[in-house]
C-alpha cells in the first residue's frame, strides 16, 4: 500500500485487491472514497501509522476482496437524500445480483425517478462498498459506470464466482504487478 496523506484526521492510500488497484481514501470517521487506478500509479509502501486507520483500512480491503462478507466499516457518503437512499438500496442488492434502475426507483419510493438513480450511481464515490455497478437498464445492458463498462462486467463475473460467505478473504501482496 502507499500511504499519499496520512494524518491524524485524513488518509488516501493505494492498495492491490482481488479486482486491481483501488485509491482508498477517508477519515477515522470512515472511507470518503474508493477509485479502481491504474497499475502503474499503485506503489505499495505500507499501511497508515494510526492504529484507527490501519483497521478501517484493513476492513475496507477485507470487504473488496470477499462481498460475501458485507460492510462492515463506516462510510461517509455525502450526497442529496434521493442519492442517499439509492446508495443505502444497491447495499441491500445480494452479491452476484443486479437491479434496475427502474426497480431500484420503486424500492425507494421515487417510481419515477430512474434517471435520478442511474445519476446517484454514477455520483457515487465508493466503488464496490456501495456497490453501483449492481444497477442495470431495463433493457438488461450494463448502463454506464465510472470505472468504465469493463470493469462493471468484470465486477459482477467475480461477484458470481467469489467464495461463500465464511470463506476467508486473501490478500494481496502490494507489488507494481497486476493483482488480477
Amino acid at each position: 500500500m502507499k500511504t499519499i496523506v496520512n494524518t491524524e484526521e485524513d488518509f488516501q492510500i493505494t492498495a492491490g485487491t482481488k479486482l486491481g488497484y483501488v485509491s482508498i481514501t477517508g477519515s477515522r470517521a470512515g472511507i470518503t472514497a474508493i477509485n479502481f487506478v491504474d497499475a502503474t500509479d499503485a506503489n505499495c509502501t505500507g499501511l497508515p501509522r494510526d492504529i484507527k486507520t490501519q483497521a478501517l483500512v484493513r476492513e475496507a480491503l477485507q470487504s473488496i476482496n470477499n462481498p460475501h462478507r458485507g460492510i462492515l466499516v463506516p462510510l461517509q457518503c455525502s450526497g442529496t437524500s434521493l442519492q442517499q437512499a439509492v446508495w443505502r438500496h444497491l447495499q441491500s442488492i445480494p452479491v452476484g445480483s443486479t437491479m434496475t434502475y427502474a426497480e431500484i426507483a420503486r424500492a425507494i419510493g421515487a417510481p419515477r425517478a430512474y434517471r435520478a438513480v442511474a445519476n446517484a450511481c454514477g455520483a457515487n464515490k465508493v466503488a464496490i462498498l456501495v456497490p453501483c455497478h449492481r444497477a442495470i437498464r431495463s433493457d438488461g445492458s450494463y448502463g454506464g459506470y465510472r470505472w468504465g463498462i469493463d470493469k462493471k462486467r468484470e465486477i459482477l463475473a467475480w461477484e458470481k464466482r467469489a467464495l461463500p460467505s465464511g470463506a476467508a478473504p486473501e490478500y494481496l501482496a502490494c507489488n507494481t504487478e497486476d493483482p488480477r
